[in-house]
């Protein structure tokens, strides 16, 4: 595992682009999740995700180096990395550019120029198709001139990184939603998990449903481009635990504590799955706004959670806690 994080974060700072006069790193002719747009500079999904995996990887080495030395040491000597790679990649971690809200629309551009691009929606461009099998991407495709985008970019940013209010979230799910053509599969859980998060729960749902019969209802494209794609969406599949978890119970973890949110569509009566959190495991019920969380009698230690007055407590083995309503 500290293999692949200091090959990535090798890659990442090699592939990254330093503007001395602005002092900051840049990720500049590339292709992010919307995959419409290529050859983009400054992707806010990229960005974002590039930050994350050089802090990891600085965490992965510093962690070792306290640890067990000699097991890195003998990693250091088989990749030939030296200490100074791993100063850059803290250099290139605090200096990356990430693109912010803006103060009054609250939006994030999805890479530089975007908002240049000729507003319009998948609906628009479809017209445009000279043969229904076109590619709407880079090259030449009827997208690419437009703020059209495959599946969601900035919207991902949003299910992997809890750094944003629900402000922030609602203004880009409003601006982006409308623009996005869900030509993938894994776009709608995307936004179905921050669907969820904003409180959309219908829309939530709504998505949910579509990527769960992705592959049942074969609703999903057959071909893109002349490209046939076959088999089972499996990344799609795995995205309904997202979807579940992350999204309607509204799970997450904020200073090594488990906290809830949940918002499940008002037909449901009861949402329940199990999980583990640093080997602790623990039952999660869900009825309404109630949500009961129980410890498993076989834990060894206690799991912290956010109770109702917003503090962290902790459950005991077999402890059970009620949380809302």
């Amino acid at each position: 595992g500290a293999e692949m994080f200091f090959e990535i974060a090798r890659f990442l700072f090699a592939f990254g682009f330093y503007k001395s006069f602005r002092d900051r790193y840049e990720l500049i002719r590339l292709l992010g999740p919307d995959e419409y747009h290529e050859n983009v500079d400054n992707n806010a999904f990229s960005n974002y995700q590039t930050k994350y995996a050089l802090e990891k990887a600085c965490y992965v080495f510093d962690h070792l180096k306290a640890s067990n030395s000699i097991a890195l040491g003998k990693l250091m000597e088989k990749l030939s990395l030296s200490e100074q790679e791993v100063a850059n990649w803290h250099d290139m971690a605090a200096k990356i550019y990430l693109p912010q809200p803006d103060p009054e629309t609250k939006l994030i551009e999805q890479f530089d120029g975007y908002f240049a691009l000729e507003d319009t929606t998948p609906a628009v461009i479809k017209t445009r198709l000279q043969d229904p099998g076109e590619y709407h991407g880079w090259p030449n495709g009827i997208a690419v001139h437009t703020q059209v985008l495959k599946q969601a970019d900035v919207i991902q940013l949003f299910c992997l990184h809890d750094d944003f209010d629900k402000e922030i979230l609602q203004a880009n799910y409003d601006y982006y939603e409308p623009r996005t053509e869900h030509g993938s599969s894994l776009s709608p859980s995307a936004y179905a998990i921050v669907a969820s998060k904003i409180g959309y729960v219908d829309e939530a749902y709504r998505n949910f449903m579509k990527s769960c019969f992705v592959d049942i209802a074969n609703t999903g494209k057959a071909v893109s481009g002349g490209t046939f794609i076959g088999g089972i969406h499996t990344a799609a599949c795995g995205s309904v635990w997202n979807m579940t978890t992350v999204g309607f119970a509204g799970f997450a973890i904020h200073d090594n504590a488990l906290r809830f949110d949940p918002h499940i569509p008002d037909h449901w009566s009861r949402l329940a799955f199990h999980m583990k959190y640093k080997g602790q495991g623990f039952n999660v019920e869900i009825t309404g706004k109630k949500l009961e969380l129980t410890a498993d009698s076989d834990n060894s230690a206690a799991i912290p959670y956010f109770s109702n007055s917003g503090e962290i407590a902790n459950l005991a083995p077999g402890e059970r806690a009620t949380i809302g309503a």
